[in-house]
């Protein structure tokens, strides 16, 4: 079964908050663009708001509503990365049954795949969703992907991840497995 059963419906006030707090992103021309894709033509004139309040009311399916959380959306700009060093040489197939395990256990909202890259190096990766109850409704909840990097050393292995608290969570449950 899909673990990610989550699903919503956006409407039109949703619709007019997600596009009125985008001022950056979502410009008068792309306003009108998304409009002009629709047969609709609006004037060069028209407010940012006025284009914003019709764009709205307009019915949105999934695939308007994807075009207009990707019109939002960062652009270029990567996460930090931090690394962790372990004092002891683990090997491939510990660190693949410590994902396994952790895979199994996962939340409903987290998507564990794992693979080894050459004879020294596990690549897991995490898909889980990012929330802010801060932002306006319809994009209170952000997709994204955590890469945890297991590089195996001679003495050591180094871990390298993103450096937010989701990432660290995640590490620290691996870490217990990984002592036990």
């Amino acid at each position: 079964m899909i673990k990610n059963t989550l699903q919503y419906c956006a409407t039109d006030k949703e619709i007019y908050d997600a596009l009125m707090s985008a001022k950056q992103k979502i410009s008068e021309k792309i306003l009108l663009e998304l409009a002009k894709d629709r047969g609709i033509f609006f004037s060069a004139k028209d407010s940012r708001e006025e284009l914003i309040s019709a764009i709205s009311l307009l019915p949105h399916d999934y695939h308007d509503l994807n075009t207009l959380l990707e019109q939002r959306e960062h652009s270029g700009r990567q996460e930090k990365l931090t690394s962790v060093t372990l004092p002891e040489a683990l090997t491939v197939e510990e660190i693949k049954e410590v994902l396994k395990e952790y895979t199994t256990e996962s939340p409903p909202d987290e998507k564990v795949t794992h693979h080894a890259k050459g004879n020294q190096q596990v690549v897991a990766t995490v898909k889980y969703s990012d929330i802010d109850y801060g932002k306006t409704r319809l994009v209170q909840r952000t997709p994204k992907e955590a890469g945890i990097e297991f590089h195996i050393e001679k003495d050591k292995t180094v871990v390298r991840m993103p450096a937010n608290d989701r990432s660290k969570l995640i590490f620290g449950k691996l870490k217990d497995k990984l002592d036990a």
